[in-house]
């Protein structure tokens, strides 16, 4: 499954379609909110109590959209099985917080404490420098940009920011839920860009 085609905003022309994020393809709970709704109404300038419920319906879906960018923006709780027989165990969801558990196909459980984990790519391997020698193993870990709300990194709680600030104006001027929709996400790709430049900046 992929997303509906997009277009470029400027010259209208289709841009290339690209996969549905992990989070939609395999269902999301309800996203956990990394800000309160009172930090959202001062940002959004909101003061009528009666608006609070939308603007909650508006900063889930900020979260939502910037989680389907970058990944959880807090520790989610994921099993997966990968394929051993090599130097790494390479897990899929980015960037890992925690390994809990390291199970191979037989049943025999790894001790965390004799692992390494490069929690950026999410690479696991054994300290002694052996191979994993099992055909598969099932790992239990945590991913997500931080341990909780409060540590989230203040760069992606501003991204957090400007993507409530721009849903809610865009409230009032949508056409249709679907033109929110689309924007939102152009919007939220946008910052995407900017966070993997700030990662991976141009040589000088």
């Amino acid at each position: 499954e992929t997303q509906p085609q997009r277009r470029d905003l400027r010259t209208k022309k289709p841009l290339p379609r690209r996969p549905l994020p992990a989070s939609r393809r395999l269902g999301r709970s309800s996203p956990v909110s990394v800000v309160t709704i009172e930090e959202a109404a001062a940002w959004c300038k909101v003061t009528d109590p009666a608006n609070r419920e939308a603007l909650q319906d508006v900063l889930d879906s900020a979260e939502d959209a910037i989680g389907d960018e970058i990944g959880p923006l807090v520790a989610t709780v994921v099993s997966e099985r990968v394929r051993g027989g090599g130097g790494f165990l390479v897990l899929n969801r980015l960037p890992v917080v925690a390994v809990m558990t390291i199970t191979g196909k037989s049943g025999s459980v790894t001790a965390l404490g004799d692992t390494y984990v490069t929690p950026e790519w999410g690479m696991v391997e054994l300290n002694s420098g052996s191979t994993w020698s099992e055909e598969f193993y099932t790992v239990t870990y945590t991913h997500g940009h931080a341990a909780d709300a409060a540590s989230l990194p203040p760069r992606i709680r501003g991204y957090v920011r400007e993507q409530t600030q721009h849903l809610w104006k865009m409230r009032g001027k949508a056409r249709n839920p679907q033109q929110a929709e689309a924007s939102g996400s152009y919007w939220a790709a946008g910052l995407m860009e900017r966070l993997l430049k700030e990662r991976n900046p141009s040589p000088v």
